[in-house]
């Protein structure tokens, strides 16, 4: 069983995060959904609904492109290849320890991530094509988990090692505090390592306060939504 839920992602170019944190616009550099009508998220949406909504290309830094969109039933074999493509650094900053792939990558667990509750959860994943076979690949996940209650809700990012570095998972989690503003959150939080530098670096870039948990021995970043009490 997975002990801890944590955010690993590699630290972006800081002239992407330069913008400050606005109402339904983290970061226009970042793209990101807009505060018009159409766009607003309605609770209890199914699963088929929220398929439904916009999804974005985005360039990175390296000029490839990825696809942002929430995941699917059918993304499970995309699922199993995204977690064997990572190292074990990546693993051990995600889940605070080495979770053995069979576990990462088995039916029950993965069927459980593809068939989200969304009243409950988010999660978006990016997709890259490979350039000379077409074939998708999913190359970062961002999951949103709403807390009992329907205030708080806890990110987690996970990003594939040949991803890292180019700003992808700051994007990723730009959309994920915009969706959290939508569907009136009050505040967004996620548990750090203190050896995941840049993580760190990246959420104060975002406006995130940080906080040591010395007896959980982990760092929570956490951010107060535009019109929420303080």
């Amino acid at each position: 069983m997975e002990r801890r839920t944590l955010a690993l992602i590699a630290a972006p170019n800081p002239c992407q995060l330069s913008v400050p944190f606005s109402p339904l616009n983290l970061n226009p550099q970042l793209g990101g959904i807009s505060g018009s009508s159409k766009h607003s998220r309605q609770p209890s949406k199914s699963a088929n609904q929220r398929s439904e909504e916009p999804m974005e290309i985005w360039t990175l830094k390296t000029g490839k492109t990825v696809l942002i969109r929430p995941i699917r039933p059918e993304d499970e074999p995309l699922m199993v290849a995204f977690h064997q493509s990572l190292s074990e650094e990546s693993v051990y900053l995600r889940y605070a320890h080495l979770v053995k792939l069979s576990h990462r990558i088995s039916h029950d667990r993965l069927s459980r991530i593809c068939h989200i509750d969304t009243d409950k959860e988010i999660v978006l994943v990016a997709e890259h094509h490979q350039p000379t076979t077409h074939t998708p690949e999913i190359v970062a996940v961002g999951r949103l988990n709403t807390l009992p209650g329907g205030k708080d809700a806890e990110f987690a990012l996970l990003v594939s090692d040949a991803f890292q570095h180019q700003g992808l998972g700051a994007k990723l989690l730009n959309r994920l505090i915009q969706i959290a503003q939508l569907e009136k959150r009050q505040r967004v939080f996620g548990e750090i390592l203190p050896e995941n530098d840049r993580m760190e670096h990246l959420c104060q870039k975002l406006g995130f306060q940080l906080h040591h948990d010395l007896e959980e021995g982990v760092i929570i970043a956490e951010i107060q939504l535009p019109n929420s009490p303080t």
